[in-house]
């Protein structure tokens, strides 16, 4: 009845509980689905006040007398893994006392919220319609194209193997792949380059090949042709390297494709959304003048041809 009068429902992070409700609660126990206007957030009000939005933390932070059970979240983590057996994922089937341990985990959990929720200040009714907008939004999802995500994967990942065995060729064998740091580094040294050195936490320093110190070393008018063509595959083998996020996109789609609550509300400390898993917001822009190239590599990957992605 309180939800048919679109009473307000709490919860710390609603996401979770309106993806068990919408997909578990609500088809197979009967319980109501919440209507996206009623639901009261402890998680985003924190995030629109720049605090923690864990739940741990902003507990801690607001010093309730209620606090986050970590013995009973161990408690918690072992049951909610499933393993892969010959039939498929099992559960696992929690004893008597580890469901007594759950049950007051959970009960701590929601006093802990509550204790939160008297803490936390109020949102202005525009707020509330900009956090309904949002779930709508994340919960509707993005499409993701699963067939150009898996070509991008295997052709940067053959593409890394290439710039590998160029760095083996070129150094002897001193550095096995284009990823070994440490050997590469020494590799460097032994050709009389001098590495730039960088501060650590614990007041020393090391040599640094990231990205900014191999750029100022391939500034350098006298480069040795061998040593610059070491650095720029590098360079270009951490580029690929860093597409191999895509090979998670199966896991980040649901069965029609989609990815959904990759924006997170009041990400950021001024109250913008930010992004996780494939980083929504940093999809760079395209000059009008790269348009044209940039859809023939699109076709190109999208039908795995490998030798037209690379021209």
């Amino acid at each position: 009845q309180h939800i048919a009068n679109n009473g307000l429902v709490c919860a710390h992070n609603c996401t979770f509980e309106l993806s068990i409700l919408r997909h578990v609660a609500h088809p197979r126990y009967g319980w109501p689905t919440v209507p996206l206007a009623s639901w009261v957030d402890t998680a985003a009000l924190a995030a629109l006040c720049g605090l923690p939005v864990k739940l741990s933390g902003l507990a801690r932070a607001l010093g309730t007398k209620s606090q986050k059970d970590t013995d009973g979240a161990q408690v918690m983590k072992a049951l909610m893994r499933s393993t892969k057996g010959p039939d498929g994922w099992v559960a696992p089937v929690p004893t008597g006392d580890q469901l007594e341990r759950l049950i007051k985990y959970c009960q701590l959990d929601v006093r802990t919220m509550l204790e939160v929720l008297s803490r936390l200040p109020g949102t202005t009714a525009e707020e509330h319609a900009v956090r309904h907008v949002d779930l709508k939004v994340n919960g509707r999802g993005v499409m993701l194209d699963q067939l150009l995500a898996h070509n991008i994967a295997v052709m940067s990942k053959r593409r890394t193997e290439e710039l590998s065995a160029q760095i083996v060729e070129i150094t002897g064998g001193a550095v096995a792949k284009a990823s070994a740091t440490p050997t590469l580094k020494a590799w460097l040294i032994e050709q009389d380059v001098v590495l730039a050195e960088k501060p650590r936490a614990n007041g020393k320093s090391t040599v640094s090949i990231d990205r900014n110190a191999i750029d100022k070393l391939l500034e350098q008018p006298l480069i040795e042709p061998r040593i610059e063509a070491v650095l720029e595959r590098r360079v270009e083998a951490s580029k690929a390297t860093s597409l191999a996020k895509v090979l998670r996109v199966p896991e980040m789609v649901g069965a029609d494709g989609r990815m959904r609550y990759a924006l997170r509300y009041c990400g950021a400390h001024t109250g913008r959304w930010s992004s996780a898993g494939l980083q929504l917001h940093n999809m760079p822009k395209v000059p009008k003048a790269q348009k044209a190239m940039l859809d023939d590599l699109r076709r190109a990957v999208c039908v795995g041809d490998y030798d037209a992605a690379c021209m």
